[in-house]
């Protein structure tokens, strides 16, 4: 069993369903591939898509208030997800080839009330500029059309990175490359 609900009750679910073989949160990619029997990839603190990103003040402000605090999540693992996929990992494109979705960041620093499960995505963190433009382009080559970019707050895309304007600056890129015919993006916060 994989995803949110683990972070938040992994305990219970270890304890009350014992048919589970496994139980990993959003965060733990290497667990995901230990327990469907996969050799993880090697990573090394300092590169790929297991580096702990730079954090937002907005992020490190809500921390210093609680927001992402798990003392009370029996089994939690007490680091927050800090995985981000990147241009290498395989992907399967559930839909039509003209059009995909591109991940552009994770985790969301805001305290809604309505979006508890944001608390299990951990602190706002982005792709790397290069990273969602190498992808965009593998896509356009293999065929898509429309690119929607996606995360669970992609106004504020790149402040993690130093990045002013990230996400003009990303949408003015994704721009210049040939073929794309319509960028977008969902989940925007004012």
């Amino acid at each position: 069993m994989a995803g949110c609900l683990v972070e938040r009750y992994r305990n219970d679910i270890q304890r009350d369903i014992p048919e589970v073989d496994a139980v990993v949160g959003t965060g733990e990619l290497e667990a995901i591939l230990s327990a469907a029997g996969i050799a993880g990839p090697a990573s090394a603190p300092e590169s790929g898509p297991f580096v702990i990103l730079n954090s937002r003040p907005e992020g490190d402000a809500r921390a210093a208030q609680g927001r992402f605090s798990r003392t009370e999540w029996q089994g939690a693992v007490a680091d927050l997800p800090n995985y981000l996929y990147d241009e290498t990992t395989p992907r399967l494109l559930a839909g039509p080839k003209h059009s995909a979705y591109i991940k552009i960041a994770e985790g969301c620093d805001h305290p809604c009330t309505f979006a508890s499960f944001l608390n299990c995505a951990g602190n706002f963190r982005s792709r790397r500029f290069e990273s969602v433009i190498a992808e965009a382009e593998q896509l356009v080559a293999a065929g898509t059309l429309e690119l929607t970019l996606i995360g669970q707050d992609t106004t504020c895309y790149g402040e993690d990175l130093g990045l002013k304007d990230g996400l003009a600056m990303l949408l003015e890129r994704l721009a210049q490359i040939q073929d794309v015919r319509w960028v977008r993006f969902l989940l925007c916060l004012p």
